[in-house]
Order: structure tokens, then C-alpha cells, then sequence
């Protein structure tokens, strides 16, 4: 579970990371770090040790610049140290700094940007971390990186104290690594001293270079974190994925209440017409809730069998390829008679109200075509929700609110830089988008026209090629329909859409 909302890092990966803000003619490589020094308290008041660390950095600006970044990882070993900044100074006294969430670092930017510095300088930060106790060994052990592996400049000297408590000093001798990322040189030393070890480099750190201890520690001295610990730790992120988790199962709530649709009849019955006042693309809405290709292609079919328009393929084939090509030939500009759907794509498809007027479909601008089909959409959902009933007025704007709401979660969440707002406001978020997205629903009128659809479909697919052959028998046995051409002409709109 630790896994879902920490990522496990290192501190051997580089311990901080130290840039200046200002430019200057020497550029970022401007300062010498004269020493590092840090002195560690290390306690057992908490599970996995409690940590406080006292940080000198000593270094000279050659240039101007505004102050120092920091970085310090977050994670250790898989568990949340838990930072406290306790203080920042410059020189003694009191350093203005902030702070931002970078590559699982917590990063102290110190210094103002109005102002700029240059010349000899110290700086000391003082912070606490909890978990810093290494238990993966076969016996627990302090193993820290003291300056990191990223900085740019060279460092004179490194050097670390760590205090212990009474008697846990383990059997094992302390070590120390200096060097690159992995190095297993040993330009240190270290000295014991009671409950106390000091390490420090015997040369110069070259950039990207590291001083790296382990103190050893006594069994049963502290006690690793459990499970008890991980929930105290991430209380704030655990309530948020619950909160997140019970925002997900309320739309599905809400969608099961508002927006599930209606059982209906249950069967099935074969329709030889389309539902009365329901065009072909309109019933493709009513069927699956969405306008598409084949819905437009099925109305601009309606609109040549009503003799409004002519259509003609001039698609070629070149060796293997074939070209598509419609031209669509204007035959009535008298619009009055249509709904106001399909005048909207004849106006998009006809600029000029001329009889006659030809067209070439690939010539057509996608831009004006997509918000004309878009317009489409949003008149049919209006006809069908305002005119006939079909769906209910409720559920759309309940969905539209839950959409807004969600995308609003899912945004806001990564604005607080937590782990547990980021898994709960994704599950929130895509539940309130998915279950708005689907919660709009037929009437009780709109789900029996959904079965009359289902039914006309029902009969083309199964009756229809039978019932068109047997309508040219003498003794054909079915009473209708009677004209085969119209009836094909009537039924192949509706089979596209």
C-alpha cells in the first residue's frame, strides 16, 4: 500500500542540490563552497528514528546573485521522513526562503529576488526528518549521504557528526565513502567518541561528488515503522483517496438513481415503419445516445430521397487505390418543409440558395462542417429532450453539473502536491466525468420509441431480404409493405443510422 502512494527513492541518488538564482558573467559556477558541514541528533522518539540536522554551508560569491536552492528527498527507504523546516539563516540572522515540490524533493529556495549578494557568506539550515533508520541490513544502521552527488562546484571540505543515543552504537565499525554516485573509494576518516562519530574528507570533492557515512546501530535500539505508523504518517493522504473513493461510489449512486435507463417492455417486437416524426439521424441519437458519421451520412441519404439534393459518385480507381469523390447537386433551396436540424447541414452544404448548384464534398471546409455537425447535435438533443420528451431535461443537467464538478477535482487535486489528492481526485474526477457523460436517459416516451427503433432493426435485419423477395410473388403473404422501391428507399436511412 506504501507503494500506491510514496515513491521510493534513495538518498544515495544525492542528498541535495545547491544552484544560485542570478545571472552573473561566471554563470551557475560562480561561488566556491569553502565547507560542509552537518551535525546530526539522531533520537528514538519515533519509530525509525527521529532525525535533526544542522546544516553549515560555507562558500564566497564571485558575482552577484540572490541566494541558494536546496533540495531534500522527501522519501526514504520507502517511507515519508516527515521535513520540518525549523529555521534558515544567513550570516545569524533570519533568511527569507520558500518552498516547491520538485522530483520528490522538498526544494528551499533562499534568498530574495529583489535583492543580490556577492562576497564570503554562511548559511545554516536546521530541519527534522522521522524514518531515517536504515532497516533492510542484517543489523539497522544510519547510512546517509552528507552533501549529495549534484552539485557543480567543488567542495574543500565535507565533514559530519552524528550523536546517538546512550549505548546504541552497534559492534561493527562505522565506514565512510567518498566520491561519484557508487564510489567505493575512502578518502575519509571518522573518529569515535562516547555515543558520538565525526567523519570528514581527507581531499577535496570534485563536482558531482559525494561524502557518504553508516553508523552502525544496536538491535532492538529503535523500532522500524509499522503499519501503525504508516497510517499516522498519511492520515491527510488516506482521507483524501477515501474521500475520492466516496465521491466515485455517489456518482455511480447518482447514476444508478437519475440516470440508468428505463427497463421498458423487455421484448422485442419487429416494426415494418420508422416511429412517426423521427428522422433517420434523430433515431440514431435515440439509439445510442450520439451523433456520428453514419447518422449525418443517413440524413444527407434522407435529404436525396426527399429530392432536396443529388448525389453523385465520381470516385476513380487508379491501379490499386481508390479515390472517393462525391458532388452534391442542389435541387430544392426551399428549406421551409425541413426540421431545423437538416437545414443547418443544408446551409452548411450549400453557401448559394441556387437550383442547381454543384458542390464537391472533398472541397468542403472541415472547420465549418464540424461546427454545423456540432450545431446538429446540440438541435436534435434540443428537439428530442424539448419537443417529443424523449429525454429527460433532469438527467442532462445533472450530467452537465457532474462533468463540470469532475473535471474541477480532477485539476484542482495536483494544486495541492499530495499524493492523496492526486489518487483521490483522479477517482473522483473520471467517476463524476464518466457517470455525467452517461447520465442523460431516454423518458418513459423516449425508451418505448427506443424499442420501435430496436424493432425496425430487428426486421431488417432478420425479414427484410425475404419480405423484398417474396413482394414479387403473385402469392406473396404478406400484406405490407406493397412498393418495394419506396419501401427500400424509406427503410435505408434508418439502416445506415
Amino acid at each position: 500500500m506504501k507503494k500506491l502512494f510514496l515513491a521510493v527513492t534513495s538518498l544515495c541518488a544525492g542528498f541535495c542540490l545547491l544552484f544560485t538564482s542570478g545571472v552573473s558573467a561566471q554563470g551557475v559556477n560562480d561561488f566556491i563552497i569553502n565547507s560542509f558541514s552537518a551535525d546530526y541528533v539522531l533520537s528514538k522518539e519515533s519509530a525509525g528514528g527521529k532525525l535533526l540536522t544542522t546544516e553549515d554551508i560555507d562558500l564566497t560569491f564571485a558575482g552577484n546573485n540572490h541566494g541558494i536552492l536546496r533540495a531534500i528527498p522527501v522519501d526514504y527507504k520507502g517511507w515519508n521522513t516527515k521535513i520540518q523546516i525549523d529555521r534558515v539563516t544567513r550570516d545569524g540572522a533570519n533568511e527569507p526562503y520558500s518552498t516547491y515540490d520538485q522530483n520528490g524533493n522538498l526544494v528551499l529556495k533562499i534568498g530574495r529576488a529583489e535583492r543580490t549578494i556577492t562576497g564570503h557568506h554562511t548559511y545554516e539550515i536546521v530541519y527534522e526528518q522521522k524514518h531515517v533508520v536504515n532497516f533492510e541490513e542484517s543489523t539497522p544502521e544510519f547510512f546517509w549521504d552528507v552533501n549529495g552527488t549534484q552539485w557543480s562546484q567543488t567542495f574543500k571540505e565535507v565533514s559530519a557528526t552524528v550523536h546517538l543515543p546512550a549505548d546504541a552504537l552497534g559492534e561493527k565499525e562505522p565506514a565512510c565513502f567518498s566520491g561519484a554516485f557508487k564510489s567505493t573509494s575512502h578518502d575519509c576518516r571518522y573518529e569515535k567518541s562516547g555515543d558520538q562519530v565525526t567523519f570528514a574528507t581527507t581531499k577535496s570533492l570534485s563536482p558531482r561528488e559525494n561524502l557518504t557515512i553508516a553508523v552502525p546501530l544496536k538491535a532492538g535500539v529503535f523500532t522500524p515503522p509499522d503499519r501503525k505508523d504508516f497510517i499516522n504518517d498519511n492520515i491527510t493522504n488516506l482521507l483524501l483517496i477515501l474521500a475520492g473513493l466516496l465521491i466515485a461510489l455517489g456518482a455511480a449512486l447518482v447514476w444508478f438513481i437519475k440516470g440508468r435507463d428505463y427497463g421498458g417492455r423487455g421484448v422485442i417486437i419487429p416494426e415494418y415503419q420508422p416511429p412517426q416524426d423521427v428522422g433517420p439521424a434523430e433515431a440514431g441519437l435515440l439509439y445510442d445516445y450520439r451523433v456520428d458519421s453514419r447518422d449525418i451520412t443517413a440524413m444527407l441519404i434522407n435529404l436525396a430521397i426527399k429530392r432536396y439534393l443529388r448525389i453523385y459518385d465520381n470516385s476513380k480507381k487508379i491501379l490499386f487505390f481508390k479515390t472517393k469523390n462525391y458532388k452534391l447537386e442542389l435541387l430544392n433551396p426551399d428549406y421551409s418543409a425541413l426540421k431545423t436540424h437538416e437545414k443547418q447541414l443544408m446551409e452548411a452544404l450549400f453557401s448559394e440558395l441556387a437550383t442547381g448548384k454543384v458542390i464537391e464534398m472533398n472541397k468542403l471546409s472541415k472547420t465549418t462542417m464540424t461546427q454545423a455537425i456540432e450545431k446538429i447535435r446540440r438541435e436534435m438533443q434540443k428537439n428530442l429532450t424539448d419537443r417529443y420528451g424523449y429525454f429527460e431535461k433532469d438527467a442532462k443537467k445533472l450530467g452537465t453539473g457532474m462533468i463540470i464538478a469532475g473535471f474541477i477535482i480532477l485539476f484542482g487535486s495536483f494544486f495541492l502536491h499530495m499524493s492523496g489528492s492526486i489518487i483521490g481526485g483522479i477517482l473522483a474526477g473520471f467517476s463524476l466525468i464518466l457517470f455525467g457523460k452517461i447520465m442523460p436517459r431516454r423518458s418513459h416516451a423516449g425508451t418505448e420509441t427506443y424499442e420501435k427503433i430496436k424493432g425496425l432493426k430487428l426486421y431488417m435485419d432478420t425479414a427484410e431480404k425475404d419480405r423484398l423477395k417474396m413482394m414479387q410473388s403473385v402469392d406473396r403473404p404478406y400484406a405490407e409493405p406493397s412498393k418495394s422501391v419506396e419501401f427500400y428507399e424509406k427503410l435505408l436511412p434508418y439502416a445506415i443510422a
